[in-house]
Parts: structure tokens; sequence; C-alpha cells
């Protein structure tokens, strides 16, 4: 019987023992798993409001959620993260400081400050939230993660408002695996006729390799709800798991009896 490394590496794993064996902790255990997992998902994206800038966002009641926002939801929820949501520490400009609410002022202030990216006109995202009042939060760890030697698993280092490396692993996804960083992914993986019908439903072209960070502003930009687009993905990514989505490991499981 092959070992799991020897499963993941048969799906070209870039990691070693280590890292897998951390990864192992968060990865689905069956190919029944990994699908009850991305079907929680799928709900979850299908069901709650778009935003880019931040993970999750509330602005006059309304809760707000990026790709990967949705990710960190569903997987704490279901008790698979140590860490907890908090302030996001986002810079809020106001009329009274600037004499007027202007968006390049608060890009600029933005950036300087190290906190998050404002796209999109008109104002959605981050400068809704400046806006309206909301809050936005991150997702942090608390404890420390019991991390082998050479795993560098640093929030601060992640690319955008990017869920931690173990949400991701607990849908099954790909990491980078000695940073944790997210992977870039290319849709077009998923076929053409996926494209055509993102082209007929959405009325976009098929988005190009990107992060789920990456992608969920690049197609919130465009007017279309990032994630019910995810949402496909994820459907027809899992019905044909042969592509840049899934870990190796998962790839391994889901194509077993194949």
């Amino acid at each position: 019987m092959n070992t799991a490394l020897q499963m993941a590496q048969r799906y070209d794993y870039e990691g070693n023992q280590a890292t897998l064996d951390y990864e192992l902790q968060f990865l689905p255990s069956s190919k029944n798993e990994w699908l009850r997992r991305i079907s929680l998902l799928v709900d979850e994206l299908r069901t709650l409001e778009p935003l880019s800038g931040a993970l999750h966002a509330s602005v006059a009641g309304q809760d707000y959620y990026c790709i990967d926002g949705v990710m960190v939801k569903v997987a704490h929820e279901n008790d698979a993260l140590g860490g907890e949501w908090s302030d996001a520490g986002y810079y809020v400009i106001t009329p009274e400081e600037t004499g007027e609410l202007d968006m390049s002022t608060v890009r600029q202030e933005l950036a300087e400050n190290g906190v998050g990216t404002v796209t999109a006109d008109p104002p959605t995202g981050v400068e809704r939230l400046l806006q309206d009042g909301g809050e936005a939060v991150s997702f942090d760890y608390t404890t420390p993660r019991d991390l082998p030697e050479g795993l560098q698993y640093e929030e601060d280092q992640l690319d955008g408002p990017a869920a931690p490396p173990e949400a991701r692993l607990w849908f099954g996804m790909d990491v980078e695996p000695f940073t944790g960083q997210p992977k870039i992914l290319d849709l077009l993986d998923l076929g053409m006729q996926f494209a055509h019908q993102v082209n007929d439903q959405y009325g976009i072209a098929l988005p190009g390799a990107a992060t789920t960070v990456g992608m969920n502003d690049k197609v919130g930009t465009a007017e279309v709800n990032p994630l019910h687009l995810f949402a496909d993905v994820l459907e027809a990514g899992s019905s044909n798991p042969f592509n840049s989505l899934w870990h190796p490991y998962t790839i391994s499981l889901a194509t077993a009896s194949e």
C-alpha cells in the first residue's frame, strides 16, 4: 500500500514528509468527507453577500464576505481552526479630517498604513465600509501553531485578504507547502465547456490564472458575484478533480477508484 506521501507525490506534491504530516491534520480523510466539505462551502457561497478588500465586513447590519472569508467562516464553524475573527485594523478617514471624503486620499492613506486594497467604482468593499461606518475583520491565530521546522505560515505574509492555509487545506485545496501561500488557480483546467457556461451565465470571459483573492476582486469589478462564480468553479472542479484547485493528496483520494 502506498504511503500518504507517495500518494501525494504521484500528483507532483512539492513538499516533504514534514509538510504533509502537518497538512494531513486538516485535509479531508476520504473522498466522501471532501465532497461533504465542498458542499458546505458551496451552500454558503450561494447564500452570502460578496465583498472585496477584506475577509468579512459588517455594514449597517449586513454581513459581507470575500471568497476566502467564506472559506474561513465555514471551516471555523466546523471547529477546524484554532484562531478567531479580529479587527482588521483598517484606517478610517472621515470627512471631518479631509473636508470631504475623497477616495483618492483614502486609497493613499490605506496604502501608507498597510491595510488592504481599495478597488471598484462605484464604491464597494472597503470603500463602502469607510463611507458607511462599517467594520472589517480578518482571521488571526491567537494560539501558537505547532508547525514543523521549515514551515513559515505567517498570516501577515499572505497575499491580501487570504484565508489561513489551514482553512484552504480543510476543503482539500492546495497551498504552497512551505509558506502556506495560496496557489494560483488556472480555471482553464476546467475545460472549454465550463468557460462557455461562465460566459453564457455571467457574460464574462473565464478569469485567467489567479489566486482566489485575485479572482474575487477581478470578477467583482465586472459586477459579477464572485461567490456564485466560485461555487460553480468548485462544483465543476470536484466533478473532475484533475485541476489546480486541489491538493495532490486530495486528487489521489478523489481518483483512487478511477
